[in-house]
């Protein structure tokens, strides 16, 4: 995903991948977080956030069973330093869920 904010470009395709993180909030949704570093300008940091609903009650009306709603939010250095320290542990591990929705 690629956004302009403030004449600054973050994009998810060029952008480093820091960590993830995935909350699951009952059985019918997924909110997931991606901590970018730009490689260009290491000052840079922004969360790809997605948000998953599951549409299995609409499944017999819509062809589609999954809503997403992504989205890009710039972060300084301090912010991606605590949510660094918040969601990923001192081994570097990553916490994923294997329910993963892709």
């Amino acid at each position: 995903m690629k956004t302009v904010v403030n004449e600054i470009t973050y994009d998810t395709e060029t952008a480093h991948e820091i960590g993830c993180y995935e909350c699951h909030c009952a059985d019918i949704l997924l909110f997931r977080e991606i901590l970018y570093q730009d490689r260009e300008n290491s000052n840079i940091y922004f969360l790809y956030w997605n948000v998953f609903i599951k549409l299995k009650y609409f499944k017999k009306v819509h062809s589609w069973s999954v809503l997403q709603v992504p989205g890009i939010i710039p972060i300084s250095v301090d912010v991606a330093n605590k949510w660094h320290e918040a969601h990923i542990d001192a081994d570097g591990f990553i916490p994923k869920s294997e329910d993963s929705i892709e």
